[in-house]
């Protein structure tokens, strides 16, 4: 007996076609998701990054530059320890060599001292220095840190934050003595040894316009707190001190920058008690406010006609992971239109120190800080990206 052949109907054609697809997808889909994953991973140790090329601005009278949390402790003083501290600063320096003010976040204690300046103070006072017990981290460098900065064009830095005392208080003194002995090359705001010094602000000028600087944290342990007969940092437990530094500021200079250090750790969200704080002083006078702390980039807000960097993230660090490997690098510009430019570059932190975010490893963190930057501001701020830089314009008109 013959058997007929039987012939697949139309529904299990399809139904046949489908299954290979799907085996087929699959199979891709794996090998697409493993190559990624490579991707990715290649990227936290392979860099296509070229040092970039910075361009001053004709019409600008004064640029600036500020940075985040610069943490050369730990880890990093392995990197420093071995090739010192100028390769940490490779991929920026073009920047501050297109800069007249250059600042940052100094976020560690100076344990040493420069030989030749020994003989200026108590030698018994750098035998003496130790870890502080009751914190988990201790964040330390040399002075050689200092001379560092100088190298790089830094006019300031900000000892406003929670780790001044790292080392407790004679490391504190210590590092305050070590930024004295270098007072006529870099400044520093945000501690003092005593109230009127720590709000005192740091006024530089160029091309005839003044720029004052002050600093201070939100996050800090109560004994650490500068008062009028002890030295400390500047923090919020008395917000009127605060309050005085920025319009102390505000009398003596054409633009103000202050340094914040709030918020919390590896959150980008503004807490509702930073922006009550940063709107004050916006409209005591600041001008730029530069947020530090959370070790991640939050989003900026125009309050007025002040700038308000929430977080601008690490900038040197070994927190190698997620979010807080997002750097950044944030221009000012002062237009003798009275405009104001800023200029946002996206750079990513690999090895310790900051590097473009460039492709193809670094377009998704350029994208993701981009993103992260603009999500809360209005139609009515002028922004635009080229050169892969993202532009905020306060005043005048926009050029593209």
């Amino acid at each position: 007996m013959t058997t007929k052949k039987r012939y697949l109907t139309k529904k299990e054609k399809l139904l046949a076609m489908t299954k290979r697809h799907k085996e087929r997808a699959d199979r891709h889909a794996l090998v697409f998701f493993i190559a990624l994953a490579v991707l990715i991973g290649a990227g936290q140790f392979v860099s296509f990054a070229q040092v970039p090329e910075v361009a001053g601005d004709d019409e600008a009278a004064v640029t600036g530059t500020v940075v985040g949390d610069i943490m050369l402790g730990r880890h990093v003083s392995q990197v420093t320890g071995r090739y010192g501290f100028s390769p940490l600063f490779d991929y920026a320096r073009p920047y501050f060599e297109a800069s007249d003010y250059v600042s940052g976040n100094f976020k560690q204690t100076i344990i040493d001292m420069p030989p030749e300046a020994m003989e200026n103070f108590n030698g018994d006072t750098i035998t003496n220095i130790t870890e502080n017990p009751n914190k988990p981290m201790n964040f330390s460098t040399t002075f050689e840190a200092v001379e560092a900065l100088i190298d790089e064009g830094f006019t300031n830095v900000s000892l406003g934050n929670n780790n001044q005392f790292d080392y407790r208080y004679l490391g504190f003194r210590n590092t305050l003595n070590v930024f004295d002995y270098y007072n006529d090359e870099i400044s520093y705001v945000g501690a003092g040894v005593n109230t009127e010094a720590a709000i005192t602000p740091v006024i530089d000028e160029f091309n005839g316009m003044t720029v004052a600087t002050v600093g201070f944290t939100d996050v800090y342990a109560p004994n650490h707190a500068v008062d009028q007969d002890r030295s400390g940092v500047l923090t919020t437990r008395r917000l009127a001190d605060v309050y005085e530094a920025v319009q102390q500021a505000e009398q003596q200079a054409d633009f103000v920058i202050v340094h914040a250090h709030w918020g919390e750790n590896f959150n980008n969200r503004v807490f509702s008690r930073q922006r009550e704080i940063a709107h004050y002083l916006a409209d005591l006078g600041a001008d730029l406010i530069v947020g530090h702390y959370p070790h991640v980039i939050s989003p900026v807000e125009v309050y007025e006609d002040s700038l308000i960097l929430y977080s601008v993230g690490n900038f040197v660090s070994d927190q190698g992971w997620s979010r807080t490997s997002d750097a950044l690098i944030t221009q000012f510009r002062l237009m003798r239109d009275g405009s104001r430019q800023f200029v946002f570059s996206p750079m990513m932190i690999r090895e310790a120190r900051p590097l473009p975010a460039v492709e193809p490893f670094g377009t998704i963190q350029k994208q993701r800080i981009f993103r992260t930057l603009t999500k809360e501001l209005g139609d009515d701020v002028q922004t635009w990206r080229e050169d892969g830089r993202l532009y905020l314009q306060i005043g005048g008109e926009q050029e593209a």
